[in-house]
């Protein structure tokens, strides 16, 4: 039975992102795991690409499953033991702050029945001195 509904959506604009390797696969393969793990329906797993002024934002949400409230910073202030994907997200976020600044890295909520997850990276490097 089909049980997975991916859908990527990348504007034609953007041909080519530098990402730090394995920030985006631990998101989509937990997304994977936990949506179809918690439901028999159908998962709907998106990837979402957008632009803005000086940043990307890359989304992975999905469907059948959910975050706790606050629970990126829980984990940081390790007031909740991690669990899984737990331990791959702080350190993902911590990897993202360390390259780019503390403005920069995941953001973790809810919405419209989906677990999302909001990666931000700068269009630059710190130390890029090309500008758009």
């Amino acid at each position: 039975k089909e049980r997975l509904d991916f859908q990527i959506s990348v504007p034609d604009n953007i041909t080519s992102i530098e990402i730090p390797k394995l920030c985006i696969q631990p998101l989509v393969e937990n997304a994977v795991k936990y949506s179809m793990e918690c439901s028999d329906e159908t998962c709907t797993i998106r990837v979402t690409i957008t632009e803005e002024a000086n940043q990307y934002r890359i989304q992975v949400a999905n469907t059948g499953s959910s975050f706790e409230d606050n629970l990126l910073q829980k984990l940081e202030q390790h007031s909740i033991k991690p669990q899984g994907t737990g331990v791959g997200l702080v350190n993902i976020n911590s990897r993202l702050q360390l390259l780019y600044g503390e403005k920069y890295g995941l953001h973790i909520h809810n919405a419209d029945g989906m677990a999302v997850v909001i990666l931000t990276i700068p269009k630059h490097k710190k130390n890029d001195t090309r500008r758009s």
